[in-house]
């Protein structure tokens, strides 16, 4: 289980929270997110990284690109504050744009 400052730590970022918001529905491609989001792609791949340091996200490779997912393996407690996250962000109008 990661460190939860770890895990508060990579919550802290915005961006970071709408690419988790973006992997609930299941896998992403490094592609969709810089062009959803409209940052580069260092960017983006800086903001993945640091969600794979906390182990919060896993990673696959199809072919070229590779794909991002919220880990599966997390524990009942880091789960249950990245739904909290999500719950206290519902009305959020970014974030279900999404």
């Amino acid at each position: 289980m990661p460190k939860l400052e770890t895990v508060f730590a990579a919550l802290s970022d915005r961006t970071r929270l709408r690419l988790l918001n973006l992997m609930r529905g299941g896998s992403v491609c490094v592609c969709y997110f810089v062009e959803l989001l409209g940052e580069s792609q260092p960017k983006i791949s800086r903001h993945l990284a640091q969600l794979r340091r906390a182990r919060l996200v896993t990673t696959s490779r199809d072919g070229k690109w590779i794909h991002y997912s919220i880990a599966e393996d997390l524990s009942p407690d880091v789960r249950q504050i990245i739904e909290s996250t999500f719950a206290a962000m519902h009305d959020d109008a970014q974030m279900r744009r999404d």
